[in-house]
């Protein structure tokens, strides 16, 4: 037996759940090293079957990959409650989205289904992995989940593993750095995130956005461009950072 299992999903290179394959579990097995941990990671990657002119596949192949996958192990982690298994126990929480906004998320039967699911794993799931307190607050809300099983854990740049270097001009005292990770889709409303840092530029303040990610989506792209010129914010995307 394992002592932690940790699920992932492989797929979207370059983001999301791709980055956390490819990038951030090969740092977390280095620094584990010599612990005398025995950690095994499982890998969810949705296929695709055809069937004549019909392509079967992408999320509905989810559900007799994630029945089939049972980790051995004492602690099973799933980094997405998309890729929880039947035994999972410890389930990371990115955000409440599908059931904050269901008229954006949940347009499909298959999709509310498909979210029973993941609200059922987060339900089971002896400890909760939240990546904000607002998120934790939202889950506790419209979820009843004692407060008690969810711990935040803020991502970021833990300093004790990635020392800060000296302080650039970029980032000089009195100047608004706002920085976000992530892709540029709709949903993330970064243009009005843009009109908001206006408000704080008319104020008086020195204000960058940074946003790293990639840009999927070339009208967003145009809007986000054209919103920071409008207020004269500072916006800086250099993309996919590793």
């Amino acid at each position: 037996m394992y002592d932690i299992a940790i699920v992932a999903g492989d797929w979207r290179a370059g983001y999301g759940h791709g980055t956390l394959v490819r990038n951030l579990i090969p740092h977390v097995l280095k620094l584990v090293n010599g612990m005398k941990l025995k950690i095994k990671v499982y890998k969810i990657r949705p296929f695709e079957i055809k069937l004549g002119h019909i392509k079967i596949g992408w999320y509905l192949t989810f559900w007799p990959i994630r029945f089939l996958t049972h980790p051995n192990a004492r602690i099973v982690h799933a980094l997405d409650s998309s890729v929880a298994t039947l035994n999972t126990n410890v389930v990371t929480l990115h955000d409440m989205g599908h059931i904050v906004f269901p008229d954006v998320h949940l347009k499909t039967e298959a999709d509310r289904i498909e979210w029973s699911y993941r609200k059922k794993a987060l339900l089971r799931a002896k400890k909760i992995l939240s990546v904000s307190e607002f998120t934790k607050q939202e889950c506790v809300r419209h979820l009843g989940i004692n407060g008690n099983k969810i711990e935040v854990c803020v991502q970021g740049i833990d300093r004790a593993f990635a020392p800060t270097s000296e302080k650039s001009e970029f980032y000089k005292d009195g100047r608004l750095n706002i920085v976000t990770a992530g892709q540029n889709e709709r949903k993330k409303n970064f243009p009005v995130l843009i009109e908001a840092l206006g408000v704080l530029k008319e104020k008086g303040y020195d204000v960058n956005f940074v946003r790293f990610g990639p840009s999927n989506w070339p009208e967003e792209t145009r809007k986000m461009q054209e919103t920071a010129r409008r207020y004269g914010i500072t916006l800086v995307e250099p993309g996919v950072v590793d």
